[in-house]
């Protein structure tokens, strides 16, 4: 008969549980089990749950695994899915706290919500989208964001909601989240872009230009607060701000949205310094030496290195260490920089080579001088000039006196001069590379 009923209606049913349970009433089989009753994917909405079948006896306690919870109602006994897990749980019915389990059901969560958009949010606002929504649920957004470009909304049930930074709200991060059911379903992390004001924190004489970055919509109002020592335009963005008078001190300049503080930013009104590196005009290859700068109250300082000097320590100072190459074959000139609240000032120093690149020979000479230029010299104007060919060099010779007796150009390695018509005396060859306008000197004797 039990054969026949499952065959008529499914195993498991009411119908079975019924005919099972007749029969053992007479003394035939055994009681049916108890059966879970209830779907089998359970979402943030509280889905009703029911022992069919249960025991005659007993006290029944129901539990269920995550991401699951259960309720047990004076209306019934009711689950939902909990959290963000996408994993099986199980629901029990014990005979008891920790006791034999009368009856089991696997459960499977609806999927988890996905919340989609940039997280760094302006007061332009973002825009929120969502998959895998639950069929009722809420968005709630916390920190100094909301729903509404003009006032804080801090829930809405849109199905696609724009998250705004709110003007004047004080923090940098918050959370938008999506509820359903009583509990958090989704959310995400988001940050606050960044409004501050750009512009030198140093005023010493004239005006500066000051911008509001990432601003709010609308006009942007502007204060001082010592107008006495420096004043600014009413609204805009930029905005002049304009030194006023001798007196210096700190004031604080304020970007407004209407009456909302949206940035600060503390300036330094001074009297001019006009800073000067100081220092060698000089380093010679292979060596260390030390540069400093005019120092300027409450002034913020960056050094770069050269083309060819490099920054060794530190960068951040009024003074700052560099070292020149040691394989140089030629003196080069190089700029040192150092910004002083955003202003560069710079100083020329030259970089005196390590080797001679030039040798001429014989010397004393009597006929025919010989220059020879260095393989690896000319190799270097490459390496630290980007020739993309060989340079053409200018030899000259000049006499005690500075008169211009011999010159020639060329691209070879090699010169030569024929001095057998010059007197005896001290002459002076002059090797340019095509770089620099210092040449390379070396006294020439001329002796018959």
């Amino acid at each position: 008969m039990i054969n026949a009923a499952e065959n008529l209606y499914t195993i498991g049913s009411d119908e079975v549980i019924s005919v099972a349970n007749a029969w053992h009433a007479v003394g035939v089989g055994s009681r049916h089990s108890s059966i879970i009753r209830g779907p089998s994917t359970v979402c943030y909405s509280e889905s009703e749950f029911y022992l069919a079948n249960p025991p005659l006896q007993g006290n029944l306690v129901w539990s269920v695994d995550a991401p699951f919870a259960v309720t047990v109602k004076p209306a019934g006994v009711f689950v939902k899915k909990t959290g963000t897990g996408n994993y099986t749980g199980t629901l029990y019915v014990t005979d008891g706290v920790n006791g034999p389990i009368i009856a089991s059901k696997t459960l499977t969560p609806c999927p988890t919500p996905v919340i989609s958009g940039s997280a760094t949010v302006c007061y332009s606002g973002n825009k929120f989208t969502m998959t895998n929504a639950p069929s009722n649920f809420t968005w709630t957004v916390t920190g100094p964001f909301s729903f509404s470009s003009s006032s804080t909304v801090t829930s809405t049930t849109t199905a696609s909601p724009t998250v705004y930074k709110v003007v004047g709200a004080s923090g940098t991060t918050g959370t938008l989240s999506v509820v359903a059911g009583g509990t958090t379903a989704a959310s995400i992390s988001l940050t606050a872009c960044l409004t501050d004001i750009s512009g030198d924190a140093q005023i010493c004489s004239g005006n500066k230009s000051y911008t509001l970055n990432n601003p709010p919509s609308g006009t942007i109002n502007w204060t001082s607060s010592n107008t006495g020592i420096l004043t600014v335009s009413s609204s805009g963005n930029p905005v002049t701000a304009t030194r006023a008078g001798s007196a210096t001190g700190s004031v604080t300049l304020t970007a407004l949205s209407g009456s909302k503080v949206v940035a600060t930013k503390t300036i330094s009104v001074t009297t001019c310094v006009n800073p000067v590196i100081s220092g060698p005009s000089q380093i010679y290859c292979g060596t260390s030496d030390v540069f400093t700068i005019t120092t300027v109250s409450g002034a913020t300082y960056q050094w770069f290195s050269g083309d060819l000097l490099e920054l060794v320590w530190p960068s951040s100072t009024t003074s700052a260490t560099y070292r020149a190459p040691n394989d140089l074959w030629w003196d080069e000139q190089d700029v040192i920089y150092c910004k002083v609240n955003g202003t560069s000032y710079t100083k020329k120093v030259t970089v005196k080579s390590c080797y001679s690149p030039v040798k001429p020979f014989p010397n004393p000479v009597s006929d025919i001088l010989n220059i020879e230029i260095e393989a690896d010299a000319i190799a270097s104007l490459k390496t630290y000039r980007g020739f993309q060919s060989d340079p053409v060099f200018d030899i000259r010779l000049y006499d005690a006196m500075g008169n211009l007796l011999r010159q020639t150009s060329t691209k070879s390695a090699t010169a030569q001069f024929n001095v057998n018509s010059l007197p005896d005396g001290v002459y002076y060859l002059h090797v340019y590379n095509g770089i620099n306008d210092t040449p390379v000197v070396q006294q020439i004797v001329v002796q018959h």
